[in-house]
């Protein structure tokens, strides 16, 4: 499957041709959504021990360590990734 997001105000993205497309996605397909596109936050211990961020790709491989929320948001602007909250 190719790697495409669903836009529900598109009448091509939407019916019962889309929805089986989205139920026929393997987990990879899944999970390869957004890929150069969003990241995430997760918070790490640092080998100093002090607290950091670890970004993530949207397959949650590691990206990048930042010291700060700031220093996160500022490293994902400047790879234009958009950072998302996991729930």
């Amino acid at each position: 499957m190719s790697n495409k997001i669903f836009d529900q105000t598109n009448p091509a993205d939407t019916g019962p041709d889309a929805a089986s497309q989205a139920r026929a996605m393997t987990p990879v397909d899944f999970a390869s959504l957004g890929l150069g596109a969003v990241a995430y936050v997760r918070p790490i211990q640092l080998p100093d021990g002090s607290q950091g961020l670890r970004i993530n790709d949207a397959m949650g491989r590691p990206l990048a360590v930042a010291a700060s929320v700031i220093a996160a948001v500022e490293m994902a602007e400047a790879a234009d990734l958009a950072l998302v909250n996991l729930q």
